[in-house]
This record gives C-alpha cells, structure tokens and sequence, in this order.
C-alpha cells in the first residue's frame, strides 16, 4: 500500500515536472515570438528610417524640379504676352500733292475801217488780250496698314486716294480801241 502511494507520488510528481517542462516550452515559444516579432518591428522601423532618410535626400531634387516646372510655366507665360503684344498695327501715311499750272494768252486784234466822207476816213483797231490760268492740283494719299498677329504673318492693306482738283481760273481782258481819223483836204 505504501508502495503503491509512493508510485502514485511519483507519477504526480513526473507529471507535475512534465507540466512544467510544457510551461518552460510554451514561455520559450512565446519569447521566441516576441522576439521575432520584435526583430520585425525593428526592421520595419529601420525601413520607414531609410525611406524618410531617402525622401529627405530627394527632396532638394523634387524641390529643383518644381522651381524648373514653374520657370518653364512663366517662360510659357511671357512668351503669350510676348505674342500678345507683338499684334501691333502700324498705319504710315503718304500723301504726295502735284499742282500743274497752265497759263493761256490769247491775243485777238480787230480792224475796222470805216470811210464816211470823201475827205474823213475812220479806222478803228481793237485788240483783246484774253489771259486764262488755270491750276489743276492732284493730291495722291497712300495709306499703308501693316498688322502683325500673333501667328506672325503679316497682311498689308494699301488705298490710294487721287484727288484731281482744278481751281484759279484768271481771265483777263484787255481791250484796247484805237481810232484812227484822216482827213483828205480836196484843192
């Protein structure tokens, strides 16, 4: 009887130890766990430490890329207002004036002989000095209108105005009556 306690004793004790040996094993499991999913935390630290290292060394280079995209941005713009600007119409105007004067001198000389008597005779003499000036002034205006777009090709529209204009017209009559009388005394 006391044999058999003792054996059972035994037994209670190697099963108390094997409990404890699965204790120590599941403690030994978990802190392998916990170590590994340390060890992975640290290198998912030690990666986000490398990205954000890696991050900030590109930054000047997405700093350096963002100053160039705007600089070409304003390029763009200031050659728009360039383009803008350079649509400028220019209107030249030349007007060329050309007078012609043309003067006319007729001279007409009328004789009349007129006999009365035997003893009187008449002779009258009219001459007639007709003098016409006439100017003829011709204004010539050219206008031309060259228009630059912003396409750069250039159009020009050209009129020419003629105006013939005919003024001053001077007549001068110049009359002169001559008389002449003979007398014839008969012996």
């Amino acid at each position: 009887m006391l044999r058999n306690i003792l054996l059972l004793l035994l037994l209670l004790l190697l099963l108390l130890l094997l409990l404890l040996l699965l204790l120590l094993l599941l403690l030994l499991l978990l802190l392998l766990l916990l170590l590994l999913l340390l060890r992975l935390l640290l290198l998912l630290l030690l990666q986000l430490l490398l990205l954000l290292l890696l991050l900030l060394s590109l930054l000047p280079l997405l700093l350096l890329l963002l100053l160039f995209l705007l600089l070409l941005l304003l390029q763009l713009l200031l050659l728009m207002l360039l383009l803008v600007v350079a649509a400028v119409t220019t209107t030249t105007t030349t007007t060329t004036t050309t007078t012609i004067t043309t003067t006319t001198t007729t001279t007409t000389t009328t004789t009349t002989t007129t006999t009365t008597t035997a003893t009187t005779t008449t002779t009258t003499t009219t001459t007639t000095t007709t003098t016409t000036t006439t100017t003829t002034t011709i204004t010539t205006t050219t206008t031309s209108t060259t228009t630059t777009t912003t396409t750069t090709s250039t159009s020009t529209s050209t009129t020419t105005t003629t105006t013939s204009t005919t003024t001053t017209t001077t007549t001068t009559t110049a009359t002169t009556t001559t008389t002449t009388t003979t007398t014839t005394i008969l012996l």
